[in-house]
């Protein structure tokens, strides 16, 4: 759809599954999300979202988000562009959690900044089937990431990432994530794998 405006607002709670820590102090939070977003063109669309939290710990969260994006290709074969700034920023910031030889001796064991952004650019390739593509595919996906990405402390990243998906049914399917992070602060591998189930 070209020129078309979009505006959602979610309300969540969830557990603050950053780390071990958290986990076993069962650390929560309940917040809101609101967001838009502008598709300028079939090619173009960008948009900001505000998301505000607290925590269970005390602590309070809030955040915002710009971005801008650019379609080379559409689907089913799709390359994409995004660039974004991020900023957050916490009533209680944690201190050297990227340096704690125990984190279980922090106040805030998690990522909790002050005054922090970051600018990144992402390229996103997705490869798309299903009955509108193909007849007689079954509804899957699978696709890569790249992105590079600058904070305002002058620390850069680099993140790599493999997705899939696959529907079983109208009402059942499965969503596998991995992705690699590495810079000078901070190195992550992690994976996922997500089951869906919608109803009715």
């Amino acid at each position: 759809t070209v020129n078309e405006l979009t505006i959602d607002m979610a309300i969540f709670a969830d557990n603050v599954a950053e780390n071990s820590v958290t986990i076993a102090n069962d650390l929560h939070r309940t917040g809101a999300r609101m967001g838009v977003t502008k598709k300028h063109s079939r090619a173009v669309d960008y948009g900001a979202s505000l998301m505000f939290a607290d925590y269970s710990d005390g602590n309070a969260r809030f955040e915002m988000n710009l971005f801008a994006a650019y379609e080379f290709t559409p689907a089913p074969q799709s390359l994409r562009i995004l660039t974004k700034i991020d900023t957050l920023d916490f009533s209680k910031k944690s201190d050297d959690i990227g340096s704690a030889v125990n984190i279980k001796t922090l106040a805030i064991p998690y990522f909790a900044p002050s005054g922090y952004s970051i600018f990144s650019t992402q390229l996103d390739w997705r490869h798309q089937f299903g009955e509108y593509w193909f007849t007689g595919s079954p509804d899957m996906w699978y696709g890569s990431s790249v992105r590079l990405a600058v904070d305002n402390n002058g620390a850069g990243y680099t993140e790599l990432g493999v997705q899939a998906g696959y529907d079983f049914s109208e009402w059942f399917g499965m969503k596998l994530n991995s992705r690699m992070l590495r810079s000078s602060e901070i190195d992550v591998t992690a994976s996922s794998l997500l089951f869906t189930i919608r109803w009715p």
